[in-house]
Parts: C-alpha cells; sequence; structure tokens
C-alpha cells in the first residue's frame, strides 16, 4: 500500500522523478487530479478537470506526461433528446 492512496484511488501516471503519483476518484465531477508523494502520502490538488460545457457529463478520464506539463482528458456524456410536441387545441 502507498500511503495516500485508498481503494477508491486511479493512478493516472507516476512523475517523471518517481517520487510521486498523480492519483484521482473516477466518477468524480469535476475531476480533482492530486500529487501524492509516495515516501509521505501528502497529497497536493494538481487540477480540477472539467469541460466547459458540462452537460450530460458523467465520466472524466485524464491522460497526463510524467512532468505534468501536459495532459488530456476524455468525458463520457450521457444525453437524451427532448422532444417539444404541441397540445392539442
Amino acid at each position: 500500500m502507498i500511503p495516500g492512496i485508498d481503494s477508491n484511488d486511479f493512478v493516472a501516471q507516476v512523475s517523471a522523478d518517481g517520487l510521486s503519483l498523480y492519483a484521482y476518484h473516477r466518477g468524480e465531477i469535476p475531476l480533482k487530479v492530486y500529487r501524492v508523494e509516495i515516501a509521505t502520502g501528502r497529497k497536493t490538488l494538481w487540477r480540477t478537470l472539467m469541460p466547459a460545457n458540462a452537460a450530460g457529463v458523467s465520466l472524466i478520464s485524464p491522460v497526463l506526461t510524467p512532468s505534468g506539463e501536459s495532459y488530456a482528458y476524455s468525458c463520457f456524456r450521457t444525453l437524451s433528446d427532448l422532444d417539444l410536441l404541441d397540445a392539442p387545441k
């Protein structure tokens, strides 16, 4: 076990220096990604990820470089059709 990481955490990347991990709780909206020091478990908020249009977002999945300088994320949306019906007169 790594201090600061629990069974609900997903590790997105190991830092370039190998001293930290980037981790997040899957399903959290907006998604908070933390940098976690492996030796101490100390968590520091690295980024909060959320698309500009949050309509229907149900999952955000990040990918980042070991340096933490570049990242991308995909999001899954659940949208439905809305039909406008005219009421009988």
